[in-house]
């Protein structure tokens, strides 16, 4: 499934809010692609945030609140949080703008943010007629 989003729209003309970007961009997309296509959940790769690492020690899971929202854990400066702020950490920047550069980044041509997501459970719409 292919969904496009147009920032030219009038609810785009500020930044989204933390929680509005991850729920236009999934979490998982993110990480891909500021960490690339091996990502894994609950598995443990050398941290991108320090480029010292020497042994793998940084991992990614979903929050047990929210399995949609996926957080990251580096065992070796025991930092955590959620997509944005890896963003701000990865490249030193505010949550802002970190906001801001997603969007950037994950915006093509016309402004818009495109990215594919696989439906894990099919869903049945039908229709009830009513008397």
């Amino acid at each position: 499934c292919i969904l496009m989003i147009n920032l030219n729209d009038p609810r785009f003309a500020i930044l989204p809010t933390e929680n509005e970007l991850l729920r236009i961009i999934p979490s998982y997309e993110i990480y891909r692609h500021y960490i690339g296509d091996d990502i894994s959940l609950g598995g443990v790769i050398k941290s991108p945030l320090r480029k010292d690492d020497k042994h793998p020690s940084f991992s990614l899971f979903t929050y047990e609140k929210d399995p949609n929202i996926i957080l990251f854990k580096d065992f070796g400066s025991h930092e955590r949080g959620n997509a944005i702020l890896f963003v701000s950490k990865l490249f030193g920047i505010d949550k802002l703008a970190a906001i801001r550069k997603i969007i950037e980044d994950m915006t093509i041509d016309d402004k818009s943010i495109m990215y594919e997501t696989e439906t894990k459970v099919p869903t049945e719409i039908a229709v009830k007629s009513r008397d």
